[in-house]
């Protein structure tokens, strides 16, 4: 349905058209009346170039860190992130691996533009969160719920992914921490040669507030979420769902295919982040490889988010080029909704020495949608990007 006459912010609803009522023209009948100008013929995002990227630097603090790796970023409009108590806050969260010092793995950090990052700190908690990483993280109210894979076994067991939270006024003290179990229908097997045999922990995570646990449809239930197997040689992904964030059950999988032949994808296709437009469209980004996920990242596409179509132009990033590129994997996608709206691409380089960073970068061209100020707020469908 058109909108029509005084559109000043955000339409909370699909349209395929959007007409804005001009009151200055003078176009329609009778010649004192105003007519419709259709200022923007919308439909799903494409990326019009996805090899065109703006690279923005590094996040996260280095020091004392001998490196940064497998982030994941959150966003809230309001500042509510705080390392000391709720005295100093953020609107940007992010965590990360460290691979250094105690805790060995994990860090996280805080910003108000998700470029430029603070206030550095010790990831700490029960169970075995300081051996933890491969985040993945989401907010519901003021709870910071994470998923991780904890980083010592490296066994073929679904305890190899662990839930935990924290809350807002300190985001680097987890509460609690728990390991995921398999369900009726077990989403790891337990051993090497099925593509599910193990895992190396979450991809993304979704949250449904009001869950209605239909068996057909995985997004009805509480919680959703593409996780990263393995079949001890090759990685994958597969959807998972859960009513209390701790035992799984399988719902499909591989759900992207590993590329035919000599595809730049044929032994790894991994690590998904996605987001969901106004029309339905959902968009991802993955890990891929001929010999790990390290050595690429892949965009694709799919109308239910389990059937994705990969891009003809991957990978839009691959390694091999420049002083940060002897990696190149584990995307991280953070959009903000609204005027002004941005996105951001967080991923993992490594400069050939083993010293891992975080890179940032946004899409040039954005979308065709260039501001794309029409996408509705859908808090709870994808947590990640409010």
């Amino acid at each position: 349905m058109p909108i029509t006459g005084g559109y000043s912010g955000p339409y909370e609803g699909p349209l395929s058209t959007l007409i804005i009522k001009d009151t200055a023209c003078k176009c329609g009948s009778g010649g004192g009346g105003g007519g419709n100008i259709i200022i923007a013929d919308l439909g799903p995002e494409d990326f019009l170039d996805p090899l065109t990227w703006n690279i923005k630097g590094f996040a996260f603090p280095l020091a004392p860190d001998t490196t940064s790796y497998y982030a994941k970023v959150i966003y809230n409009k309001i500042p509510i992130f705080s390392p000391d108590g709720g005295t100093t806050k953020y609107s940007y969260l992010g965590y990360y691996g460290k691979s250094s010092g105690v805790p060995t793995k994990s860090s996280c950090a805080f910003s108000n533009d998700g470029i430029t990052w603070t206030n550095r700190q010790n990831v700490t908690g029960p169970g075995a969160v300081n051996t933890g990483y491969h985040f993945e993280v989401i907010l519901v109210g003021t709870q910071i719920l994470l998923w991780y894979w904890n980083g010592v076994t490296m066994g073929y067991v679904p305890t190899d992914m662990h839930f935990a939270t924290a809350n807002v006024n300190n985001c680097q003290t987890f509460l609690t921490d728990a390991s995921c179990l398999n369900g009726l229908a077990p989403w790891i097997f337990g051993g090497g040669g099925s593509p599910n045999g193990g895992t190396y922990g979450p991809c993304q995570a979704f949250h449904n507030p009001t869950p209605t646990n239909i068996p057909s449809d995985p997004w009805s239930y509480r919680y959703t979420m593409y996780v990263n197997t393995t079949d001890g040689s090759k990685e994958f992904v597969f959807l998972i769902t859960s009513d209390d964030g701790i035992t799984w059950d399988l719902s499909a999988g591989p759900i992207i295919p590993l590329g035919a032949g000599g595809a730049w994808d044929n032994n790894d296709a991994t690590y998904l982040v996605t987001w969901l437009d106004a029309f339905g469209e959902w968009h991802g980004f993955y890990s891929g490889g001929q010999s790990t996920p390290q050595e690429g990242l892949g965009y694709v596409t799919s109308s239910d988010g389990i059937n994705w179509t990969k891009h003809p132009s991957n990978p839009i990033f691959k390694f091999g080029a420049g002083n940060w590129t002897a990696r190149c994997y584990t995307p991280s996608i953070l959009k903000k909704r609204g005027v002004g709206t941005t996105m951001l691409l967080y991923w993992t380089g490594d400069n050939g020495a083993g010293i891992r960073r975080t890179y940032i970068a946004n899409p040039l061209p954005y979308t065709r949608l260039s501001i794309n100020a029409y996408e509705p707020f859908n808090q709870g469908v994808y947590p990640n990007a409010p």
